[in-house]
């Protein structure tokens, strides 16, 4: 098994662990969401405040396991398995310092919660951008538009492309911190790449193909 993935779960077990260790320690009311200027506005039980976040990132580690076994071209996976249990640490990292933030905020100490996360989502981009062109066609990870799916070619470049956009996007994200409601700041420049890049991989296409 990849040294990144026990890792992966090591992390999760330690999230665990550290859930147990403060549980008597937080709130009978626990803040679970925060908004845009990053205070606390929605609130869940101790149980689910404590593990709800241990738990998905659980979840999502067992579903990437099975990733590379159900996709159809899980043959190029090998050609893309290092990055591929890279992008799981990294994520998992992520939804760690995710939850260390919220048990933090609920031990009573306040903060803007929104400006805290801005530089791990800045990380978890550029990792990103990193992966994308190194990613071969696959039917769970990447920019999968008709076009992609049906030309390798096409694919290679989307993400060619797809990659320095989002290197790109981890830099805007730090500026970010600077404005007040800092996660609408950061949040609207994905959905133009996306749909950039949607418009990108058909325009290849139609050049490459038709």
């Amino acid at each position: 098994m990849d040294k990144k993935f026990i890792l992966a779960v090591f992390t999760v077990l330690v999230s665990f662990i550290i859930g147990l260790y403060f549980y008597n320690q937080l709130p009978e009311k626990m803040a679970s969401h925060w908004n845009a200027e990053g205070q606390a506005d929605g609130y869940s039980g101790k149980l689910i405040g404590t593990f709800l976040l241990p738990s998905l990132t659980l979840i999502c580690l067992i579903f990437f396991s099975f990733l590379p076994n159900i996709d159809p071209l899980k043959k190029n996976f090998q050609h893309f398995k290092d990055v591929y249990y890279g992008f799981i640490l990294v994520f998992v990292f992520f939804m760690f310092y995710l939850f260390l933030l919220t048990l933090f905020w609920n031990l009573g100490h306040s903060f803007n919660f929104t400006q805290f996360i801005l530089p791990a989502f800045s990380i978890l981009f550029f990792y990103i951008g990193v992966v994308l062109p190194k990613l071969k066609q696959n039917w769970f990870m990447g920019i999968r538009t008709p076009w992609t799916i049906s030309n390798e070619m096409v694919w290679d470049l989307t993400h060619e492309k797809a990659g320095v956009l989002f290197r790109l996007y981890s830099i805007f994200i730090l500026f970010a911190f600077f404005v007040p409601s800092a996660l609408l700041f950061f949040m609207a420049p994905i959905f133009l790449i996306a749909a950039y890049l949607f418009i990108y991989s058909y325009l290849t296409f139609k050049r490459l193909v038709e």
